[in-house]
């Protein structure tokens, strides 16, 4: 269950600068792409709530939906908690990252030394505003 809930937040990850690539280019994509940049540039936290739905190549539903809530707060700090269909909870702190799963009664404590500053999340939410 926890791996399965993990590979569906990591492969939603991989899929932001994939996502990303594509639009590159369109007028529609760039402008999307220019309002996401100045509102994470002036945002210093954040709270919401979100579905996810896991397709396949086809476009059918390959996992089941998994709901929960996310914040964030610049520079460093969020938390991404899936509700259903499993509890989980993601949090970081800009230097180490827990995932705790309740119902395993178990926490996995990783520091993130080097592979956060790569991604486009890193660049977004985690530096500071200029």
């Amino acid at each position: 269950m926890m791996k399965t809930s993990r590979r569906i937040f990591c492969a939603g990850l991989c899929l932001v600068p994939l996502m990303s690539a594509a639009w590159a280019g369109t007028p529609a994509s760039n402008q999307a792409t220019d309002k996401l940049n100045a509102f994470l540039k002036s945002t210093s936290m954040a709270v919401g709530e979100f579905t996810q739905t896991v397709v396949d190549r086809t476009g059918r539903e390959a996992a089941p939906k998994s709901t929960g809530y996310f914040r964030f707060m610049r520079p460093g700090k969020f938390e991404w908690t899936y509700v259903t269909p499993y509890r989980q909870e993601i949090m970081s702190d800009g230097e180490t990252l827990w995932i705790h799963d309740p119902e395993l009664y178990q926490v996995t404590v990783k520091k993130l030394s080097g592979a956060l500053p790569s991604t486009p999340a890193y660049h977004s939410l985690w530096r500071p505003s200029v």
